[in-house]
């Protein structure tokens, strides 16, 4: 039960943040246990430092939330 929350939870997070990616980008995200009592924005907040990462500059979605 708990995977399918964080499962959701991260669903939800990548929704917002899909747009961010290049057109014909794929994004794989694997949720370690911590995730499991992490926060949805601590969550946020480390899926924007990954994705900021890997394009080379800050996401628009992380000033919104």
């Amino acid at each position: 039960m708990v995977r399918n929350t964080v499962t959701r939870r991260l669903r939800a997070l990548v929704r917002d943040r899909v747009a961010q990616l290049p057109p014909g980008g794929a994004l794989v995200v694997r949720a370690l246990p911590p995730s499991a009592t992490a926060t949805s924005a601590q969550l946020g907040a480390d899926l924007d430092a990954c994705l900021a990462k890997l394009l080379g500059a800050p996401l628009a979605a992380s000033a919104e939330l």
